[in-house]
């Protein structure tokens, strides 16, 4: 199995957020993880960074199996419901744990597995992090942020290495840490708030 992964971020005063578009080529399905809305300025499209997401998809022919949120989202800081107005055969998902479940059409818990053709994450959770889940297709594993990666990593139940690679949506508040990991991806799309 191959699956690509293509990084999308929004760029905020206080943080860098992003979202990923996991894509597999053979069977042109795909799945949206944690798409970021824009909220700074007044005048800003809310919606930016989700439609440059989609862009992508329909320009590259993909069906979006799923739009999935691997941690609680703050009001007006995710796209999902927009995405699942503008992708009506896409199924939502999160933790089964979250505040908010009934708004999704399926609750994770662990070892689900969600599948992009024969290409399948399994979904990990942990008990110290109630209503977050993290994603692992193969050595890729999706989590919500940088402070809590170690406990992905060492844990061996969850079969991970250090020839992982970890994609964060929420890697840090403007610090050092934000900025290496910003650098260490390929900017394959800016969804910032500025021209």
């Amino acid at each position: 199995m191959t699956i690509t992964v293509h990084p999308f971020f929004v760029e905020n005063p206080q943080e860098v957020r992003f979202g990923y578009v996991v894509a597999n080529p053979e069977s042109q399905t795909c799945a949206i993880i944690d798409a970021p809305a824009n909220t700074t300025d007044a005048g800003t499209n809310p919606t930016k960074c989700a439609d440059q997401m989609l862009a992508w998809v329909f320009a590259h022919d993909y069906v979006v199996r799923w739009v999935i949120e691997t941690h609680p989202q703050e009001q007006g800081s995710t796209a999902t419901a927009y995405l699942k107005e503008k992708l009506l055969c896409a199924q939502t998902a999160t933790a089964a744990s979250n505040a908010q479940p009934d708004s999704f059409d399926r609750q994770l818990t662990h070892a689900d597995t969600l599948c992009l053709g024969h290409a399948c994450a399994s979904v990990l959770c942990r008990e110290d992090l109630p209503g977050e889940i993290a994603l692992q297709f193969d050595n890729k594993l999706f989590i919500s942020g940088l402070s809590g990666i170690e406990p992905w990593l060492d844990a061996p139940q969850f079969g991970l290495c250090a020839a992982s690679r970890a994609f964060v949506t929420r890697p840090g508040q403007g610090d050092a840490a934000t900025a290496s990991y910003c650098s260490a991806i390929s900017p394959a799309a800016v969804c910032g708030n500025h021209a």
